[in-house]
């Protein structure tokens, strides 16, 4: 029988609430400031391999799942890779141990990073620059700095 690590979770929550803190300061401060949270996108405009996966998981909160997964379908490997991390880590137990789970789930994410890879490229031929979240953004630094330079 699979046993709840609770130990393990107070120690990653009392080692993790500060970066956890931050990437929320990042976030809010992001949409108030600039009105997005991608790096990329609020560099040069461009959307990266990641853009629409938090709206995605903002219509799967609205129970909009095929809407979510029109916005972005690696939502579901998202939802996938963090409950079977958080399974491995707090009920694992002997588990987390097995290297031929380690690796398998290794192979699992490398195969989705791959295939994220993939579609940001058909998306970014067959969407750019006209349908959503595949849009240039012409609020970005690079662009504002050209026309103060002009």
């Amino acid at each position: 029988m699979m046993k709840f690590d609770l130990k393990l979770l107070k120690k990653d929550i009392k080692n993790m609430y500060l970066p956890l803190i931050c990437i929320v300061v990042y976030i809010i401060a992001g949409n108030l400031f600039a009105g997005k949270i991608c790096p990329l996108r609020m560099i040069c405009g461009l959307p990266c391999p990641g853009c629409g996966i938090t709206r995605a998981f903002l219509l799967v909160l609205q129970g909009k799942f095929y809407e979510a997964t029109i916005m972005h379908p690696f939502w579901i490997a998202v939802v996938l890779i963090v409950v079977l991390h958080l399974a491995f880590r707090y009920l694992g137990g002997n588990l987390r141990q097995s290297k031929k789970i380690v690796r398998a789930l290794r192979i699992c994410l490398i195969a989705i990073l791959i295939l994220c890879i993939a579609y940001y490229i058909y998306r970014m031929i067959y969407w750019f620059p006209n349908r959503e979240p595949m849009v240039y953004d012409e609020n970005n630094m690079i662009y504002m700095f050209k026309n103060i330079f002009r």
